[in-house]
C-alpha cells in the first residue's frame, strides 16, 4: 500500500513539474513573441536624429566659408537616398548578369552515403544463404555536366546583360536628376537671399519714413490717418521681411533634405557660385563627329533643331528604350527557343567500397537532349506576347523621344527668356544707379528729405536684387539646358584648370 502510495505521488509530482514548464515556457514564447513597436520606433527615431545631427555637424565644419554649388552637388551625389537606391539596383543588376552567364559554365555534383546495416545482406539461393553485399558500403559519385546547346540560356543572359545596362544607365540619368535638383534648390536659396536683401533695405526706409512722419506729426503737418498709413507700410514691409525670411529657411532645409542632412542645420551658402558657368567655355560633342567649342552665351544662338537632335542621341532616357526593344526582341527570341532542343554533355565517376563489386571505380559519359514536344499553347502564346511587347515597346520609345523634344522646346525657350530677363535687369539696375545718385546730389543740397533719399536707396537695393536674381534664374536655366539637351557637353576651361594645377 505503502509503494502505492509512493508512485501516485512521484507521478502526481512530475505531473506538476511538467506543467510548471510548460506555463513557464509559453509565458517565455509569448513575451518574446511581443515586440514594443513603439519603443521601438522612438529608440530609431533617437538614433536616427542624433546620427544625422552629428553627421551634418562634421560635415559643415569642413566648410566655414560657406558651401558652393559643386559642393553641393559632390555631397548629394555621395549622400543623397535616391541615388543610392539607384546604384544598389545596379549592382543587383550585374549580379543577375553573373547569375545568369553561370548556367554556360560547367555543372559538378558530389554524392556520398555511408551505409550501416545491422545484419549482413543475404539471399536466399535454394537451401543456402548468400552475401551479394558488405555490411558496411561507403559510395561516392562525382556528376559533371556541360551545356553544349543552350538557346534558351544563353538569351536569358542577353536579357540580364541588357537589364544591367539599363540600371546603369538609370543610375546615370539619375545622378543627372538629383545636379538638377540642387541646381534649382540653390537657386531659389540665393534668390530668396537677394529678396530678403532687398525688404531689409525696404523696411528701412519705411522705418525712417515713419520716424520722420511721426516728427511732422508732433508739429501737426500730418493727419493722424496719414500718420496710420506710414505704420501699415511698415507693418507690411516688416512682415514681408519676415515671409521672406520663414520662406529662405524652408528653401535650405529642401537643400539640406537633398544632400541627406539635417534640415534644421545653419546653411551658409555661397550664392555667388551659382554664376560660376554663365562664363565657361564647353566642348559639345555627339557621337561620331567632332566636338566644337561653345560658352554658354553661344547655346541659344544655335538652332534648336540641332539641340533637338542632341537630346534624341544624348539622353538617357532614350538609350534606355533602345535596351527596351532589343530586351524584348530578346524576349521573343527566347519564346522561340522554347521549341528548340537544348543539349547536355556529362560525365559521372562512381566508386564504392563494396568488396563484392568488381568494378568499385568506373566513369560514364554521354549525350542528353530534351525537347518540349508539347505543353499545350503555352508557348504559342509566350510568342504572341512577346511580338505584342515588342510593338508596345516601340510605341513607349516612341512617346519618350516625343516627351524629350518637347522639353528641350521649352528649355531652349527659358534659356532666351532667362538671357533677355538678365538684360533688362541690368538695365533697370543701370537706370536706379542713376537715379540713386541724382537723389543724393539734391539730398546733399538740401532739396529732398532723407525719406526720399532713403527710398531711392531702397528702389536701387530693389533692382540690384532683381538682376542678381536674374543672373541666378539665367544660370539656373543654363543647367537645366544641359540637363535636358542630355550630356556631352563638358567644360573645357575646367579641364584646362586641372592640367595646369594637378
Amino acid at each position: 500500500m505503502m509503494a502505492v502510495n509512493n508512485r501516485r505521488f512521484f507521478l502526481a509530482s512530475r505531473n506538476n513539474v511538467q506543467r510548471a514548464c510548460l506555463i513557464l515556457g509559453s509565458l517565455l514564447l509569448a513575451s518574446g513573441c511581443q515586440t514594443n513597436w513603439t519603443a521601438v520606433r522612438r529608440s530609431e527615431s533617437t538614433s536616427y536624429n542624433a546620427h544625422l545631427q552629428q553627421d551634418t555637424r562634421h560635415l559643415l565644419d569642413r566648410f566655414p566659408d560657406g558651401l558652393a554649388l559643386t559642393n553641393c552637388v559632390e555631397i548629394a551625389r555621395e549622400r543623397n537616398t535616391r541615388l543610392a537606391a539607384s546604384q544598389i539596383a545596379t549592382k543587383v543588376a550585374q549580379m543577375d548578369r553573373k547569375a545568369a552567364f553561370s548556367a554556360f559554365l560547367p555543372q559538378i555534383q558530389l554524392t556520398y552515403d555511408a551505409v550501416s546495416l545491422s545484419k549482413e545482406p543475404l539471399k536466399r539461393f535454394g537451401e543456402n544463404a548468400i552475401a551479394l553485399q558488405d555490411q558496411n558500403v561507403r559510395n561516392f559519385s562525382a556528376q559533371i555536366v556541360q551545356p553544349l546547346f543552350a538557346p534558351n540560356a544563353w538569351l536569358l543572359y542577353r536579357s540580364a546583360k541588357r537589364g544591367a545596362e539599363m540600371a546603369s544607365l538609370v543610375q546615370e540619368r539619375t545622378e543627372q536628376m538629383i545636379e538638377l535638383a540642387v541646381v534649382g534648390q540653390f537657386y531659389q536659396c540665393a534668390a530668396l537671399s537677394q529678396e530678403l536683401e532687398r525688404l531689409d533695405s525696404e523696411l528701412e526706409a519705411a522705418l525712417q519714413l515713419l520716424r520722420e512722419t511721426e516728427a511732422m506729426a508732433r508739429e501737426g503737418y500730418v493727419t493722424d490717418a496719414e500718420l496710420a498709413g506710414v505704420r501699415v507700410l511698415r507693418m507690411e514691409r516688416e512682415r514681408a521681411r519676415d515671409a521672406a525670411q520663414r520662406g529662405l529657411r524652408l528653401a535650405q532645409s529642401g537643400l539640406l533634405h537633398l544632400m541627406n542632412l539635417w534640415p534644421l542645420a545653419d546653411l551658409k551658402l555661397k550664392d555667388d557660385s551659382l554664376l560660376d558657368e554663365r562664363n565657361a567655355r564647353y566642348a559639345v560633342a555627339l557621337p561620331g563627329e567632332q566636338p566644337r567649342e561653345l560658352s554658354a552665351k553661344e547655346f541659344a544662338a544655335i538652332p534648336v533643331e540641332e539641340w533637338m537632335f542632341h537630346a534624341l542621341v544624348s539622353r538617357k532616357e532614350m538609350q534606355i528604350q533602345d535596351r527596351s526593344v532589343a530586351l524584348r526582341r530578346n524576349e521573343t527570341l527566347r519564346a522561340l527557343a522554347m521549341f528548340l532542343p537544348n543539349l547536355m554533355g556529362f560525365a559521372n565517376y562512381y566508386t564504392t567500397s563494396d568488396s563484392y563489386t568488381v568494378n568499385q571505380q568506373y566513369w560514364g559519359t554521354g549525350l542528353q537532349a530534351t525537347l518540349s514536344a508539347f505543353v499545350g499553347f503555352r508557348d504559342i502564346a509566350a510568342y504572341l506576347k512577346a511580338r505584342q511587347e515588342v510593338k508596345g515597346a516601340y510605341v513607349e520609345r516612341e512617346e519618350t523621344a516625343m516627351m524629350i523634344l518637347v522639353q528641350v522646346l521649352e528649355a531652349y525657350q527659358n534659356l532666351r527668356n532667362a538671357k533677355a530677363a538678365l538684360d533688362v535687369a541690368e538695365a533697370a539696375s543701370a537706370a536706379a544707379e542713376k537715379t540713386l545718385m541724382s537723389m543724393d546730389s539734391q539730398y546733399r543740397a538740401g532739396f529732398v528729405p532723407l525719406s526720399q533719399l532713403l527710398q531711392a536707396q531702397a528702389a536701387y537695393s530693389q533692382a540690384v536684387a532683381q538682376k542678381n536674381t536674374a543672373a541666378f534664374a539665367n544660370a539656373a536655366a543654363l543647367h537645366a539646358f544641359k540637363n535636358v539637351v542630355g550630356g556631352n557637353i563638358e567644360r573645357t576651361d575646367a579641364l584646362r584648370a586641372e592640367v595646369n594645377n594637378p
